[in-house]
């Protein structure tokens, strides 16, 4: 809230944020009374042999200074004011225009940034007709810092999430400008590389390639790549490590890009630098963790029915990073006092359980599922269609439709062997052990051929109850099995379209390439 003025001298006191409306009110004040000239310096002080004038000059000053005294915030220093004041000096301008003022008058010996008020809000507004006219009206003011953390008027539109109007900033600005930094020593790739916009990223670096080499500062010293990695900017990271030249990467920046990219998942670029720089894998940081470390603390957040076979893939990755570091590292201990091995076990307690939980589910439905078609496939084996031969105890449809008949059994037949296999593998999977091993390649491949299983189950049991109508219908409304039979034909239609996708990933996922040998598009 705005602090009133004591006296009425100035509609509000002196803050950081309203000097040049602070001023123009004073100004006039001071003009009003007189005192104007004592300040700007247009009456210079008299000596003192001149009593009379020095006298009368030292009480205007005494006046000026209450004044200003009275019209400055807690915070503000009155002799700086006035200094201000002084420096400034300049005409007043008629009331109608004074609100432009901000625009043409250098503030020299105070904060810089507030002449650019107008512009900060411009941009944070969005407002880009505004800021392109303003702009016009002061050139400089493109490169010049308009906030408080000496931000330049392309960082504060990056930081307000004003893409269109930061690009356009770009097409105005020279190269070299492009590299100024604020308090924090982030360049505005730095700040881009944080909101992940990869288009103002090429931008940028298209018009000055020396960005992608300068770090940070502050933040020990970040890349922007860095950066992106630990904010998760996947496609950003993807596009910075392309255009980053590979030899800025060696030692303690590939060592921070390293752990960085593990923490966000993003595993094949970690393993093209790794390849690049296998000493990497073996490296410290600045907190002590590598690589194998860093994979045992990262905890994921998974979808239920992924995390079965993820607690696998994870188990997978901390044995090939592992294979990758000197043997005594496996073995060296954290603040903690635990092993990579440990921490990782840790780490993934809850997604081992979650894991344990969505398997035996799985495993249990779909048991159910398998029991009832063994039930139907074992009665409907001794009730054939069209019964049997009282004299011989053969059935009637086989001397009819030989063929039919024996698809008829031996669709029958598969069935009932296939949902007994499954059901023998899904009872596998509920008293499994569920130790972390056991995700990588036991119950995967069981729940793996336990669907394949349950799916032919399906499939044959569907052919038996078609082959089963027609020896039935055949010699009567034979054109009503058509119909009928192809309708049996949804069941194995959503069967697969709810079970394939999770029976494919799981393959792949299973019997797929390692993690550290992908083919790679970026590189």
């Amino acid at each position: 809230m705005a602090t009133s003025s004591g006296f009425g001298i100035v509609r509000e006191t002196l803050r950081e944020d309203n000097y040049e409306h602070w001023k123009t009110c004073l100004q006039y004040y001071l003009a009003g009374q007189g005192l104007w000239g004592v300040v700007s310096g247009e009456e210079a002080k008299p000596g003192e042999e001149q009593k009379q004038q020095h006298d009368e000059w030292v009480k205007k000053a005494a006046l000026a200074l209450h004044a200003i005294q009275m019209s400055c915030g807690p915070h503000i220093s009155a002799a700086s004011a006035w200094a201000h004041l002084a420096q400034d000096s300049l005409p007043l301008l008629p009331p109608s225009s004074s609100h432009h003022r901000h625009i043409h008058l250098p503030i020299q010996g105070t904060k810089e940034y507030l002449k650019y008020e107008a512009l900060y809000k411009a941009i944070e507004l969005g407002n880009w007709s505004e800021t392109k006219a303003l702009l016009k009206m002061t050139p400089k003011a493109l490169n010049a810092r308009v906030s408080s953390h000496n931000d330049t008027a392309l960082q504060i539109a990056i930081l307000s999430g004003h893409l269109n109007i930061a690009e356009h900033l770009v097409d105005m600005m020279e190269a070299p400008d492009l590299e100024m930094i604020n308090d924090y020593g982030a360049t505005a790739l730095s700040l881009v590389a944080v909101c992940g916009a990869k288009k103002l990223a090429a931008k940028i670096v298209n018009k000055n390639k020396n960005l992608v080499k300068m770090a940070n500062e502050h933040d020990d010293g970040q890349l922007p790549v860095i950066v992106a990695a630990l904010y998760g900017q996947k496609r950003m990271v993807r596009y910075l490590y392309k255009v980053t030249p590979k030899c800025e990467l060696k030692g303690q920046n590939g060592v921070k890009l390293l752990n960085s990219l593990i923490t966000a998942d993003i595993y094949d670029i970690a393993s093209n630098l790794l390849k690049r720089y296998p000493k990497l894998g073996v490296m410290c940081d600045h907190s002590g963790n590598y690589a194998s470390r860093n994979i045992g603390a990262e905890a994921f957040f998974i979808p239920q029915r992924n995390k079965a076979f993820l607690v696998g893939k994870m188990d997978l990755l901390l044995s090939e990073v592992e294979s990758l570091v000197q043997p005594k590292l496996k073995e060296e201990v954290n603040e903690s006092n635990q092993t990579p091995e440990v921490v990782f076990s840790k780490e993934h307690e809850q997604l081992a359980r979650d894991a344990e939980i969505w398997m035996k589910n799985t495993a249990g439905s779909s048991m159910i599922v398998g029991t009832l078609i063994a039930a139907v496939m074992f009665t409907t084996a001794f009730t054939v269609p069209g019964g049997n031969k009282n004299d011989t105890g053969l059935p009637t449809m086989l001397e009819s439709q030989p063929r039919t008949f024996l698809l008829f059994m031996v669709s029958n037949a598969l069935s009932m062997f296939c949902s007994c296999t499954s059901m023998l593998i899904f009872l596998g999977i509920t008293t499994a052990r569920y130790a972390e091993e056991d995700f990588l390649r036991s119950l995967p491949t069981k729940l793996i051929f336990g669907l394949t299983c349950l799916f032919f189950s399906i499939v044959t049991m569907m052919a038996s109850f078609g082959s089963a109508l027609y020896l039935i219908l055949h010699q009567q409304i034979y054109w009503v099995c058509i119909p009928i039979i192809i309708l049996s034909l949804i069941p194995i239609a959503l069967f697969s379209i709810c079970q394939f996708p999770l029976l494919i990933e799981m393959t792949n996922r299973t019997y797929g390439s390692a993690i550290f040998h992908k083919p790679n598009k970026y590189f």
